[in-house]
């Protein structure tokens, strides 16, 4: 996208309070994004960019995500779709 990617954030809700907060964030090609959550989604759609991410249980649903990542999950789902370049996984049980 030469506009801009979108990159959107998803928190779920804490607690007993019902609710949730996201963000969409439309970055430049060619970006280093680091993240790291305790429970929140890291989803990520058509964008060349390297990624460094890490959630508690927070998802990494991913789809046509180009560039070398590293993520890290401890039981949230990771779902890569169409991805060019090195992706270094780590779930909750090791793969």
């Amino acid at each position: 996208m030469a506009a801009g990617q979108d990159l959107i954030f998803t928190l779920p809700k804490k607690g007993s309070q019902s609710g949730s907060s996201s963000w969409v964030l439309t970055l430049p090609e060619n970006m280093e994004i680091c993240f790291s959550s305790g429970s929140g989604n890291f989803e990520a759609s058509e964008m060349t960019v390297k990624i460094s991410g890490n959630t508690g249980s927070g998802n990494y649903p991913w789809r046509k995500v180009k560039e070398d990542s590293k993520i890290n999950t401890g039981s949230g789902d990771i779902s890569i779709d169409d991805a060019q370049g090195d992706i270094d996984l780590t779930g909750h049980k090791g793969y």
